[in-house]
């Protein structure tokens, strides 16, 4: 990550809440800049020059330069998207932008989705333009005031998903479109064992509900007043098993933030799905007694597809599925 605040005070107390850090190391830095800031005394920090390209979003985005902060995202990342924050006449508002042919293509493709996304339900960020340019594409939303949820938000995090349960429709989990690039996926690789294993879950009906695809702490902000806002909306889609976004925040919280092993944090999942609260939500998604299904099918469908590392997590799953059979 790289983050850039801007002269200006209350400009950079803006651009450095975009910035919420989930171990020790990073809150640590960022309540030393945040002190500075609200001392007015970042600016001592080293100071870097932008040259404003006329045609470039910059230029085309921004009255106020003085005013304007910026998070860049993983430099490691294939896409790398920046995070674009000032002031405007109704408040701040935060601009995505992407400013290469990869970047920009998924911030158009994010777009387009957040377009889609009912504006009823918990959480669903609210647009307030678009810029198409030479070479870069953006989007704005609200700047959102808040933190990142901790273990304590569990309840009011899980209630975000439930709302996005409310009214779907259930599907047989081969009929949806991740089972089936699942499946066009185990058909070009080796991976008939783990193959075999999911194909008995084919015929689950799960509801088919928004799916963010990354949710986790990072990704969600709760604010003093109780609203709920989930960024980042890259890899999200209006029809995806239910369950599998709260799967993904444990197994993100347990896995990178606690440094748990892969198999301690399948074993925490596997125990929050047989509490009382686990239960009810599984059945509410349609995965009922079905936790393995839910853990299998999830984790093949974020390693193979989505990309995420589960190499260890989906190795471990298949450890105990040996032993049970």
């Amino acid at each position: 990550m790289l983050i850039a605040l801007p002269a200006d005070r209350d400009a950079a107390r803006a651009t450095l809440k975009l910035y919420q850090p989930q171990v020790f190391i990073g809150k640590a830095v960022a309540g030393v800049v945040g002190f500075l800031v609200r001392a007015g005394l970042h600016r001592i920090l080293p100071c870097k020059s932008l040259a404003v390209r006329a045609s470039g979003p910059l230029a085309v985005l921004v009255s106020d330069r003085a005013r304007v902060g910026f998070l860049l995202g993983n430099p490691e990342a294939d896409t790398r998207r920046a995070l674009m924050v000032h002031k405007e006449a109704g408040g701040y508002v935060v601009d995505k932008v992407g400013v290469d042919q990869k970047s920009r293509a998924s911030v158009m493709a994010e777009l387009e989705l957040i377009k889609t996304l009912p504006n009823k339900l918990t959480g669903i960020p609210v647009l307030h333009r678009e810029h198409l340019g030479y070479g870069w594409a953006s989007y704005a939303t609200d700047f959102v005031e808040g933190t990142s949820p901790c273990k304590g938000d569990d309840e009011q995090v899980l209630g975000v998903l439930v709302d996005w349960m409310n009214g779907a429709e259930t599907v047989p989990l081969s009929e949806t479109e991740q089972w089936q690039k699942m499946t066009d996926y185990a058909s070009r690789h080796e991976n008939r064992e783990i193959w075999e294993v999911l194909q008995k879950s084919a015929t689950l009906r799960i509801k088919a509900v928004v799916t963010h695809g990354d949710f986790a702490p990072w990704n969600i902000k709760l604010s003093a007043d109780g609203a709920v806002a989930v960024l980042d909306w890259e890899t999200g889609c209006n029809e995806g098993p239910a369950g599998w976004d709260w799967l993904h925040y444990m197994i993100q919280r347990g896995s990178l933030v606690d440094t748990r092993s892969a198999s301690e944090t399948l074993k925490l999942c596997r125990e929050w799905a047989k509490s009382e609260k686990g239960g009810r939500f599984l059945d509410e998604a349609g995965w009922g007694n079905q936790i393995e299904p839910w853990i299998g099918t999830y984790l093949a469908y974020s390693f193979w597809i989505a990309g995420f590392d589960r190499d260890e997590l989906l190795s471990s799953w298949m450890v105990n599925q040996r032993l049970d059979s």
